[in-house]
């Protein structure tokens, strides 16, 4: 479930803080693979462009900030983890060179907003189980 709301770059507003969803540009094979190019756009303030450059399917995602935000160079790269027992482990992190002036101020901002995601994502992959276990149960009574 978190694979394939973390995959799926239009589900992000469903289940985070972001607003807004468009596909610029589809990855290939899959749409929202390599190459996809998303814009996403929260609070009316903010349009990020991403470009998405490396895909292990169920695991891992690599993207690069193409415009948006002020820095330079930066890669986000999020690896999901099966754990024994069921649940996943998220791991997402960033790189990136600063703009003179806005480092401090990016690196606080970018924590939050990557703890912010991984949190949300949790909450939607468990909130969607939870409408799957509701709708298997309503369909065996």
């Amino acid at each position: 479930t978190v694979s394939a709301l973390f995959s799926d770059s239009s589900t992000y507003p469903s289940w985070s803080s972001i607003g807004g969803y468009k596909m610029e540009r589809a990855g290939s094979p899959d749409p929202h693979g390599v190459g996809e190019i998303r814009v996403f756009f929260s609070y009316g303030i903010f349009k990020v462009r991403e470009e998405i450059v490396e895909v292990v399917p169920n695991r891992f995602m690599a993207y690069t900030l193409l415009s948006g935000l002020p820095m330079r160079n930066y890669r986000g790269e999020t690896t999901l983890e099966l754990l024994p027992g069921g649940g996943t482990r998220i791991t997402w992190q960033s790189s990136f060179n600063e703009v003179p002036g806005t480092g401090w101020f990016m690196r606080l901002f970018m924590a939050w907003v990557l703890a912010t995601l991984t949190a949300s994502l949790v909450q939607g992959a468990e909130a969607k189980m939870s409408r799957v276990d509701a709708t298997t149960q309503r369909a065996a009574s």
